[in-house]
């Protein structure tokens, strides 16, 4: 028992992990970009990407509790409807993925077709029909986890921003970029929670 879930965490870690690198240099490459920035400290850069580690593996942790809440988890999807959610992603949404960060994902890697089936359950927001709380309940929970990962976000951007540019307003870079660090903190929490989602609807 101990080692399967010891095997579910390292895989899960490992998915989350690839996913993160991922999102997070495009996104943060871009940040870096609009700011006009040529070097950027390691140190910095570390702490930005462990932050969004750290807040995925927050919604990842959100879906356990909420499968020991309601004493249940989705039903495993047979390999028919397994394939029919990897080709609605890619009839659909081909064009995005090809000029996205996930363009580098190899299907015949076990980890990168692990990030495209979670992407397969979130298409479209896909993941709704699998909830297991009631609904009052799943969005006072998720929120207040959401609202507390991007008070914590707001302040490590602040801290960042101190660094990468001495004597500036920090505030006011930070309220700027409040709205795109609000949605990063959002789609960090909810693909943890699907990593966690797609254990149950296809355990490895």
């Amino acid at each position: 028992m101990i080692d399967g879930l010891n095997t579910y965490l390292f895989l899960a870690k490992n998915i989350i992990a690839r996913r993160c690198k991922l999102e997070y240099e495009d996104d943060y490459r871009d940040m870096i970009r609009n700011l006009g920035m040529t070097f950027v400290p390691p140190d910095a850069t570390a702490d930005m990407y462990y932050l969004s580690l750290t807040n995925t593996l927050a919604g990842y942790t959100y879906r356990s509790i909420e499968e020991l809440i309601v004493k249940r988890k989705n039903e495993v999807l047979s390999e028919a409807e397994k394939r029919q959610l990897m080709s609605s992603l890619f009839k659909e949404a081909e064009h995005d993925l090809k000029d996205s960060c996930y363009k580098v994902l190899d299907q015949l890697n076990f980890v990168d077709n692990r990030v495209l089936f979670c992407l397969s359950v979130r298409w479209k927001n896909g993941q709704l029909k699998y909830l297991l709380a009631d609904d009052r309940y799943q969005r006072e929970w998720f929120f207040k986890i959401l609202s507390q990962n991007i008070a914590t976000s707001i302040k490590y951007h602040e801290k960042i921003f101190k660094i990468l540019i001495p004597g500036a307003n920090v505030t006011a870079i930070v309220d700027k970029k409040r709205e795109t660090i609000e949605q990063n903190e959002e789609q960090n929490l909810l693909f943890g929670y699907i990593v966690k989602l797609c254990e149950s609807l296809s355990p490895y």
